[in-house]
């Protein structure tokens, strides 16, 4: 009987596919569950008295006279800002990551835990 296998051929991009957005989307579904968590067991109600990110209302704070098309571009700009920043701040600790400044991202990571535990107490 012919061997009828087929011969060996190169793996194809999209053999892996499934496996690569599975192992990108469980852990940030994982986080993104306990964020909400973490919100709901620290802000119930959802109080007004907490206040706004600064940076998420740089631009545009609504208001209840606003139209909605003026709302809706006051919202983008706020996004498109927000984006940025977080885009910047990226890169800059990539660079830092390049250039070996270890100890200052350490530093900035000390910070930053510092900064959400006195923020959340």
């Amino acid at each position: 009987m012919p061997n009828r296998s087929r011969p060996h051929q190169a793996p194809s991009v999209l053999d892996d596919l499934g496996q690569e957005i599975t192992g990108i989307l469980a852990p940030v579904s994982i986080c993104m569950a306990i964020t909400v968590l973490l919100v709901k067991a620290l802000n119930p109600e959802g109080s007004a008295g907490t206040t706004t990110v600064a940076i998420a209302t740089l631009a545009y704070q609504e208001q209840d006279t606003d139209s909605a098309g003026h709302k809706l571009g006051g919202a983008l700009l706020n996004a498109i800002i927000f984006m940025a920043v977080i885009a910047g701040m990226t890169f800059v600790l990539f660079l830092l990551f390049k250039w070996g400044c270890y100890k200052l991202i350490y530093g900035y990571m000390g910070f930053a835990m510092l900064s959400i535990l006195f923020f959340f107490t």
